[in-house]
């Protein structure tokens, strides 16, 4: 699938702007999500997991609680069952270039990238990216193992975080 300069706009009720279920192979150009509780929300299990996703100048405004996030979002009394299945930290080949992330605010203070310690992480990078405040304050940022962030904080200084 291909998403070319597509806007995402929530009036913070929705719960992912862009959920990504064992996704493979998406590609994204020029893509904008604001407002939603997770901008762009990943989730899998261990044998459907997204995997080949590459987004291209991306950016977030106001989400809830996270810009892009390892996420469980149970669907109802349907999906009950593949809910508790769900493995929500296995990515990979997951890449984002030109990412921006505008300040984050509200309280409690969000995340710009929620992928928590203890999932699985294969090859998910953040290149490029642009984070409108000092990204050194860890509760910006919830970021497991083997996952790679380079980028610029608001005053202009290289930041690399991530193994």
């Amino acid at each position: 699938a291909v998403l070319n300069n597509v806007d995402l706009v929530s009036d913070t009720t929705a719960r992912g702007g862009l959920l990504l279920t064992g996704t493979t192979m998406l590609k994204s150009y020029g893509l904008t999500v604001a407002g939603c509780i997770f901008g762009i929300a990943f989730r899998g299990s261990s044998n459907n997991n997204p995997d080949h996703c590459r987004f291209w100048n991306t950016e977030f405004f106001d989400n809830v609680t996270a810009d892009v996030a390892s996420v469980v979002l149970p669907g109802g009394p349907a999906q009950a069952a593949v809910a508790a299945n769900v493995n929500a930290g296995t990515l990979s080949n997951i890449k984002f270039t030109g990412v921006h992330f505008n300040d984050r605010g509200g309280t409690p203070v969000t995340n710009y990238i929620n992928l928590p310690n203890g999932g699985t992480y294969v090859n998910v990078h953040f290149i490029d990216a642009w984070f409108a405040r000092d990204v050194a304050d860890d509760t910006l940022m919830a970021i497991g193992v083997d996952v790679v962030v380079i980028g610029w904080d608001a005053a202009g200084a290289v930041n690399s975080i991530g193994a």
